[in-house]
């Protein structure tokens, strides 16, 4: 017997479980009334209250129209009124496009609030936002950025940016914390932030860094040392080797 036969006849007990399994005659959900097949008994049923029993469920808000499936109502709206706002919220009645534009309309909307003021009604999600508010009640205004062109004060940073590159015309709004410098972006602010750092000098020449990876570059330069190779290179190099070894060798022949 053959490899493959030894192997056909060892894995024959799985051909039943990998081949779908054909249901059965009297596993198969009919209709009683006009003995249509379904796959699932939730179609079945459905198929009994929509047709046999007449229910309806949903009713088109431009016309008389009824169905029992809201596709069918989605349907009719597009292509009847042209309407295709046909999704619409069950708690507040608001309409959208798309299941997920309903989706992020109900999250965002209907999400339950965890945080409630103790003052009042007011109830928000982020902890952030009720610190914000609950300074309405007691007067409390912690600012910490302060405008050089006019009186406001700005609790967040990234708002005082904001003012002062849309109301004054200022784009110099990173500022180094060390000794006050501005830059227009925060590559440039850690760029003049490596001018803080220790400056670094090389022992064989007048060479300087504040970067310890610079340094270590530079006195390469004095060693001599190569530690980085391509795999082309060694490849390269082992060949040429091979070949030589080749040739002397054919030479002494």
């Amino acid at each position: 017997m053959s490899d493959l036969e030894q192997l056909t006849a060892a894995t024959a007990f799985l051909a039943p479980l990998l081949l779908p399994r054909r249901r059965r005659r009297s596993e198969v959900p009919i209709c009683p009334e006009c003995q249509k097949e379904f796959l699932s008994k939730r179609d079945l049923s459905a198929h009994i209250h929509a047709v046999h029993q007449k229910e309806v469920r949903y009713q088109c808000t431009y016309c008389d129209f009824r169905s029992f499936y809201p596709r069918s109502i989605r349907q009719h709206m597009r292509g009847v009124h042209g309407d295709l706002n046909v999704y619409i919220c069950r708690e507040c009645g608001h309409r959208t496009a798309s299941q997920l534009l309903l989706r992020e309309h109900q999250k965002e909307s209907h999400k339950p609030l965890p945080l409630r003021c103790g003052q009042c009604d007011y109830t928000c999600r982020w902890k952030s936002g009720m610190e914000q508010h609950e300074r309405s009640h007691t007067g409390q205004k912690p600012f910490k950025h302060f405008c050089d062109h006019c009186p406001s004060a700005f609790c967040l940073l990234e708002h005082w940016r904001k003012h002062m590159r849309g109301v004054h015309g200022d784009l110099n709004v990173y500022i180094c914390r060390e000794c006050g410098h501005t830059t227009t972006s925060v590559l440039l602010l850690r760029g003049h932030k490596q001018s803080h750092n220790p400056l670094l000098r090389c022992s064989q020449c007048d060479y300087s860094t504040t970067d310890n990876f610079n340094l270590a570059h530079h006195v390469r330069v004095h060693t001599g040392e190569k530690p980085f190779k391509s795999l082309w290179t060694v490849q390269l190099q082992t060949y040429y080797q091979q070949q030589r070894a080749l040739f002397f060798q054919g030479l002494r022949v």
